[in-house]
């Protein structure tokens, strides 16, 4: 079912009732080339932002976001332009969707120097929309009738279940259980070389934590959420003749436990949105959450367009095309020995001198391994196994002998696992 709720002479705006998402806005937009009138209508779409459901915007909009949406002279009829769009787009966490075909949607048709080219028309949303779809392009249409290209935004759900991929939370650190866990994994007894070992200890820790996680940890947000009707509940006793003393330090434990448990979810969501400036204080998590959602849209790969220049938009062709493509990538189909290649290098290559040889091949220090990490930026995606640079810096002296084991049994042997050189997809 489809209701109109608003229009003026620049938008239409509809509420589509559907299955998913359940209710959600469509504004169409034609917007002036007057650069005031075009303020009027971002205070208005303002406005509609406001409704606080799934929001899709689309049409001409009449300006540009950056100086490479525009080609030819007269930018400067833009630039003023673009920067209040931007301030609009960024003030109502709207996404740009991205395209495929032509780089501009809007042409002048002239001739020569006189002709201009530009991106005026796309579609934006806001996390709330973009997240009830798993995947979502728009193709720019040739523009055979008009100075515009038609938009089609293709929307979807995909039917598979996502694999969960573990990732270990910097919150968890709050946990004793957690470090229980971890001692215990590195506490086994292994087998085998130093790097299989050092990987049986990750996939132990792995294994216990995800266990732990799923039997002994609930919800933040429903934590938080019952801690606050709990102090709501002894605050409205306070003028009662039933608060006693006992119930005074129930409700300062009470604080504090709120207190912890918005710090830690502060953590959780600044994590997910890889925000490295986090400090004590900032419980913004709402802020995170947009972050998070803002990021996962950039991240998110809809469409992609394999060797053989078709456009693949299913999930199993996405996967498939990037298989395929490294694949190739790191296939040889040379001939050439090792022993060939020497033969035909030049004899005037500049050589290593015996110091700089005594560096490279000297054995590698537990402090060397520790120095790198810390000098690895925080903040960052784990790497296959799940663990970021803050899990192996915090239990540093538990896993510091079997990771510089297994270092310095690389450089020996040049023999790396399979499972070291995995990548997720997801």
């Amino acid at each position: 079912m489809v209701t109109p709720i608003a229009n003026s002479r620049y938008s239409l705006h509809l509420v589509f009732s559907t299955e998913k998402p359940k209710h959600w806005v469509l504004s169409v937009i034609y917007n002036s080339q007057n650069i005031h009138l075009q303020k009027v209508l971002w205070r208005d779409l303002t406005g509609i932002s406001t409704l606080n459901l799934p929001w899709i915007l689309t049409g001409d909009f009449n300006a540009i976001l950056t100086n490479e949406e525009h080609r030819g002279r007269g930018f400067d009829h833009y630039s003023i332009k673009s920067k209040i769009f931007n301030e609009f787009v960024i003030a109502n966490h709207l996404q740009d969707f991205g395209f495929y075909g032509s780089p501009y949607t809007w042409c002048n048709n002239q001739q020569g120097l006189a002709r201009r080219w530009a991106r005026l028309d796309r579609f934006l949303a806001n996390s709330d929309w973009l997240n009830n779809f798993d995947s979502y392009i728009t193709k720019h249409l040739p523009r055979t009738a008009s100075d515009h290209s038609p938009l089609f935004l293709n929307a979807k759900f995909f039917c598979q279940p996502k694999y969960k991929v573990f990732r270990f939370e910097n919150y968890w650190f709050d946990y004793e259980k957690c470090h229980q866990n971890v001692y215990k994994a590195w506490s086994c007894s292994t087998n085998g070389s130093p790097m299989h070992a050092f990987n049986h200890h990750i996939s132990k820790t792995r294994d216990y934590l995800a266990k732990w996680k799923a039997k002994g940890i609930s919800s933040l947000d429903r934590d938080i959420g019952k801690t606050k009707e709990e102090i709501t509940h002894l605050e409205s006793l306070e003028a009662s003749s039933i608060f006693f003393n006992l119930s005074s330090l129930v409700l300062r434990g009470l604080y504090s436990k709120h207190s912890a448990l918005l710090r830690q979810n502060a953590i959780k969501w600044a994590q997910r949105a890889r925000l490295m400036w986090l400090r004590n204080g900032d419980y913004n998590t709402s802020f995170f959450h947009k972050q998070a959602r803002a990021r996962n849209h950039r991240n998110k790969i809809s469409a992609i367009t394999d060797d053989q220049g078709n456009l693949q938009t299913d999930h199993q062709n996405i996967a498939k095309a990037f298989t395929e493509f490294y694949a190739k990538l790191w296939t040889t189909y040379s001939n050439t020995s090792i022993e060939d290649l020497i033969v035909s290098m030049p004899n005037d290559l500049p050589a290593l001198t015996d110091r700089y040889n005594e560096i490279l091949t000297r054995p590698v220090t537990p402090l060397e391994i520790y120095q790198t990490l810390k000098s690895m930026p925080k903040g960052k995606s784990p790497g296959p196994d799940g663990f970021n640079v803050e899990f192996y810096l915090y239990y540093w002296e538990i896993v510091k002998d079997s990771l510089l084991s297994a270092v310095s049994h690389f450089f020996q042997t040049t023999s790396l696992p399979n499972a070291w050189a995995e990548l997720s997809l997801s």
